[in-house]
């Protein structure tokens, strides 16, 4: 069985290229991230100066968003 291939996404690209723009001017620091793949694989990791109480509440603040998302979409499809 032969994953989908998915076209680039352009507002990703854009996203990291900005992220990449920070790093290279040393304003980033550091980062922590979760990925989603074709097929939905899905991974997580860091790189850098992560400062791990910031970076736990800013997982929780995002954590809070998706939930958010789901129950929106949860409600529109409804």
């Amino acid at each position: 069985m032969e994953l989908v291939k998915n076209p680039p996404n352009e507002y990703l690209i854009d996203f990291l290229q900005g992220l990449l723009e920070e790093a290279e001017t040393g304003e980033l620091q550091g980062i922590a991230v979760v990925t989603s793949m074709t097929g939905n694989a899905t991974g997580n990791g860091w790189a850098g100066d992560v400062s791990v109480m910031a970076s736990i509440g800013e997982m929780e603040v995002l954590k809070r968003d998706f939930i958010d998302l789901m129950v929106d979409l949860r409600v529109e499809v409804l």
